[in-house]
């Protein structure tokens, strides 16, 4: 991971421990181009890291969205 521990400062010593989804994911679906349907699915994580040089625990928040296409 590119985190930073906000304790010790290094680069690169984060490790995800746990990751946790927070409420039902939910769908958003839009007009797309040529006639179609453009859909989004978004997911909302809890993510927790350690710091592998000093033992530093911390929480993130995190969304994942997942994109779909389809037709009439």
């Amino acid at each position: 991971m590119f985190r930073r521990c906000p304790s010790c400062g290094r680069l690169f010593q984060a490790k995800e421990v746990k990751r946790e989804q927070l409420e039902n994911p939910y769908e958003v679906i839009e007009p797309g181009y040529r006639g179609g349907y453009r859909k989004e699915r978004i997911e909302n994580f809890r993510v927790t890291y350690k710091c592998k040089s000093c033992g530093h625990e911390w929480t993130d928040m995190s969304e994942k969205t997942l994109h779909g296409h389809f037709g009439l």
